[in-house]
């Protein structure tokens, strides 16, 4: 709902925010991507506070084992990321 309510205000805003011109040009398009936001971080918030709420096991490993999943994905890919070998320069790998 405060998405819809703030792309709705969106040419009322940027004179409130500042009287840069600069400021006024590019505000439009960062209220555009926080009302876009909206919905991914209401559910973002709600899961967090229900994490921070919860004292069950079950929920606390379940949360344990994704995280592990998390740095295990970001090792990897930042290993790979640091070799050329994923560098395809044409149609064929050579």
């Amino acid at each position: 709902m405060f998405g819809i309510v703030l792309v709705a205000a969106i040419p009322l805003l940027p004179a409130v925010f500042s009287a840069a011109p600069d400021v006024r040009r590019l505000l439009p398009a960062v209220l555009l991507m926080a009302a876009a936001q909206q919905p991914v971080a209401g559910v973002v918030f709600a899961v967090g506070a229900t994490l921070v709420i919860a004292q069950h096991a079950g929920l606390v490993a379940l949360w344990q084992a994704f995280s592990l999943w998390l740095v295990t994905r970001f090792v990897t890919l930042t290993l790979r990321a640091r070799s050329s070998q994923w560098l395809v320069t044409g149609a064929v790998r050579r």
